[in-house]
């Protein structure tokens, strides 16, 4: 990571770890503004509030990507530059050993269900893509059986074939070109056949298919740890036996990390500081689930990185009742 892109993520980082603080400071400021207004003419009577942000400093650095999805999600479009940019090598060495050139990896941006006049389900998906701006297209025959698998802000590897519909028209005449303008350009499509997680690999995508790719290829694939790739994706084995690349750490069971209504908001706001988008030394990945008022457990979206050793020992308890997913 160059100098440029470090100090860009570790800038994003702090204010994405500060925004609820910056958000708070904001309100007081515009409340001290308006009982200042109220008392224009009382001089001298109104207490002096402190302009103060608290600065969170315990805050987790997060990767360019997850930046990245931030800024889309705040400003509805990415301006810093693009996802999925760095997983570009990665990408064309997988269609490399598989030896295939319709291999994908999209960002599913929003999912769109759409019935045709039979009554059929089709899927339209809003998608980032490196290579090209494109729209998915999920036709019937494939949308049931692909829809449970989709979740929006997600990573995935696609089997598909683009068509670009303007490739096959003719190029109209210079006194045509004004009538011919539309008020919108039609985006090619990404027909997708299968789809699964960046973390699943893209072996998946081929389960069904009659003709096998050699054994060679599928051990190279096989060997690959995906979920380390989506964090470092420039450390794949080029070979089994590749030892200049580095290696993927030990997959770990996802576990489950209870959280009682009993525990303090101060506690859950050192538990929250803890938890990280990418894995740091004795660290562990845990989903959450939280126990709301009446004893109900409610699962908590997204999976995290947590830190064992830096929390406080009230949390010892439901630590040692963590159980495997």
């Amino acid at each position: 990571m160059s100098q440029e892109v470090e100090n860009f993520v570790k800038i994003r980082s702090f204010l994405a770890g500060n925004i609820e603080n910056i958000l708070e400071n904001l309100v007081a400021r515009r409340e001290s503004s308006k009982i200042s207004s109220e008392d224009l003419f009382d001089f001298g009577s109104g207490e002096k509030r402190s302009s103060k942000i608290n600065w969170q400093k315990n805050y987790p650095i997060l990767r360019k990507y997850d930046v990245l999805l931030l800024e889309k999600e705040s400003l509805g479009l990415y301006v810093s530059g693009d996802p999925l940019e760095e997983y570009q090598n990665l990408l064309h060495w997988v269609r490399e050993v598989a030896s295939r050139d319709d291999i994908f990896l999209i960002l599913i941006e929003k999912v769109k269900k759409i019935f045709t006049k039979d009554g059929s389900m089709m899927l339209v998906l809003e998608v980032s893509m490196s290579t090209q701006e494109v729209e998915g297209i999920i036709f019937p025959r494939n949308a049931l059986k692909l829809s449970s698998k989709i979740e929006e802000k997600k990573l995935y590897w696609v089997k598909g074939n683009i068509l670009d519909k303007s490739k096959n028209k003719a190029k109209p005449r210079e006194d045509e070109v004004e009538e011919s303008v539309q008020e919108f350009v039609e985006l090619p499509k990404l027909v997708i056949e299968e789809l699964t997680l960046f973390e699943e690999g893209i072996m998946p995508l081929f389960a069904n298919e009659e003709i096998k790719m050699s054994n060679n290829r599928v051990q190279i694939l096989n060997s690959q740890n995906w979920e380390y790739l989506k964090r470092n994706p420039n450390a794949f084995q080029t070979s089994i036996n590749d030892n200049q690349n580095p290696q993927p750490i030990a997959k770990q069971k996802l576990k489950i990390l209870k959280i009682p209504n009993t525990v303090s908001k101060e506690a859950l706001l050192v538990l929250k500081n803890q938890l990280n988008p990418t894995p740091k030394s004795n660290s562990i990945k845990v989903k959450l689930e939280i126990q709301n008022s009446l004893g109900q457990w409610k699962k908590v979206k997204g999976e995290y990185w947590l830190e064992i050793d830096k929390l406080p020992p009230e949390f010892s308890d439901f630590l040692s009742a963590l159980s495997s997913e």
